[in-house]
């Protein structure tokens, strides 16, 4: 399942019509911002500290299989504040290790 706003981006598109030809769901970033700000992006017990759209969609990719680098060119922003996004992310949910995050994803649908 894939959702998009028929506003998106041919990108996002792109990258929704890759997921579900594999068989998996793909939120747009249009979607994840929505949901953040509906209050989706609070942490497994739901009242710890909430994370950021950017940060919600970057673990939702990185989950997904993509690197930082292929995350940094997708949403148009430096390797670095990918970098800083994943680990402010880890922290913020209490996390240890990428397989921690990958975990969460997989727990709250992001993947």
């Amino acid at each position: 399942m894939s959702l998009l706003n028929k506003v998106e981006s041919m990108d996002e598109l792109a990258a929704a019509v890759k997921f579900a030809g594999v068989g998996r769901r793909y939120l747009s970033t249009l979607i994840v911002s929505a949901l953040a700000l509906a209050g989706a992006e609070t942490d497994a017990l739901g009242d710890g500290p909430r994370l950021s759209p950017r940060e919600i969609e970057g673990v939702r990719m990185f989950a997904s299989g993509f690197s930082i680098t292929e995350i940094a060119c997708f949403m148009k922003r430096d390797i670095r504040t990918i970098s800083c996004q994943k680990r402010d992310a880890t922290s913020k949910l209490g996390v240890q290790n990428d397989p921690g995050l990958f975990a969460f994803a997989r727990a709250w649908g992001l993947t």
